[in-house]
């Protein structure tokens, strides 16, 4: 049978309101036919969301891309749903050789596309709509949403992070996730997640405050 392959948007915000999109297909054409093309932390967070699937890894910046194509064109797919605009995607996709490529329209590279989905001007839809029309481009009817639970391994990970700290299951715990690229534009002041945090403690004994994020946010 033949495999529909998924290119993951980059960015982690991007990959979870494309998550009820990817359901979509996979209900479609069964997870087990479909090749996710994604950053390495994505099959972390979502590889039991879709048991069976195959992943591959995503290029890269740098144009390397090239790199890419062969394990792609390995896969033989015969669609691939592009959820990034950017050219490169689009690129490694028609270097492939996958016959159906299917994109939003009104970005670089559309030429590239076999398929496209209209895009209206930025910001007027949500962007987890737009990603639903890639999926209905593909033959797919939208799901009702499901929870984000992480991966067994994530979960057993928080629970040993936590004990470490002599937190157990039960306590009472809120995580800041103070981070955020391209910063200035999207991250709110780092002193009101601080006031956040003080009022969080005092409100009740015993509770906890964990700063999640990744190492370029350790000097923030």
């Amino acid at each position: 049978m033949s495999r529909l392959a998924v290119r993951l948007p980059n960015w982690l915000g991007d990959a979870v309101l494309a998550l009820r999109a990817v359901d979509a297909l996979a209900a479609h054409a069964g997870a087990d036919r479909l090749v996710l093309i994604a950053r390495p932390w994505a099959g972390a967070l979502f590889g039991e969301r879709w048991p069976g699937a195959t992943w591959l890894l995503a290029p890269g910046g740098g144009g390397r891309w090239p790199l890419h194509v062969p394990a792609l064109a390995a896969a033989r797919a015969e669609k691939i749903v592009l959820f990034p605009p950017s050219l490169s995607a689009r690129l490694h996709a028609f270097f492939a050789r996958v016959p159906r490529r299917l994109g939003l329209a009104g970005e670089s590279g559309g030429l590239l596309l076999t398929h496209h989905a209209p895009r209206a001007t930025r910001g007027e839809r949500h962007l987890e709509d737009e990603y639903l029309d890639l999926a209905r481009l593909a033959g797919a009817e939208p799901v009702p949403r499901q929870a984000l639970r992480p991966t067994t391994v994530a979960a057993e990970a928080v629970r040993n992070g936590l004990a470490a700290e002599g937190l157990t299951q039960a306590a009472d715990v809120l995580v800041l996730a103070p981070g955020a690229r391209y910063g200035p534009a999207k991250r709110w002041p780092a002193e009101r997640f601080a006031e956040v945090a003080r009022q969080w403690a005092r409100g009740a004994p015993g509770r906890a405050v964990v700063l999640a994020g990744g190492p370029e946010d350790a000097a923030e």
